[in-house]
């Protein structure tokens, strides 16, 4: 509701608490994507809102080869100021709050780098005191 995502990727776990909200989303949220799982063969998205699409990502990946291989595919290279991830703190001590990580943030020359590197820009989102071990 407050990211203005058309588009949500979620875990079997989470589509039912997705769908309890997917009626407050419809003005932007125009798809939600569910995750496979070794668990469950299937997904009921019968409690999503019925103006939202609920896809696996596996037959949203073939939908993407399909038009890859049609050549109808065009691909808008991702810009430094997009945003990556949206971080959700827990709420533990107020209102939950998302952060916006940047896609820069990310961008690394040494990728051996990357795991301290994000872990120190998420502590500084979040306004962390923590430290890598």
């Amino acid at each position: 509701m407050e990211t203005e995502a058309s588009c949500v990727f979620c875990s079997h776990e989470t589509l039912p608490k997705l769908a309890t909200v997917s009626s407050k989303c419809t003005q932007y949220l125009k798809n939600i994507v569910v995750m496979s799982s070794q668990l469950k063969n299937s997904f009921d998205s019968t409690q999503v809102d019925p103006t939202i699409n609920v896809r696996s990502y596996e037959s949203v990946s073939k939908l993407g080869a399909a038009q890859i291989l049609a050549n109808n595919v065009t691909i808008n290279k991702p810009q430094a100021n997009d945003c990556a991830i949206i971080m959700y703190t827990s709420g533990s001590t107020g209102k939950p709050k998302g952060k916006f990580l940047l896609r820069v943030l990310f961008v690394l020359q040494d990728e051996q780098d990357i795991s301290l590197h994000i872990f120190l820009n998420i502590c500084s989102y979040l306004r962390c005191d923590a430290q890598p071990l």
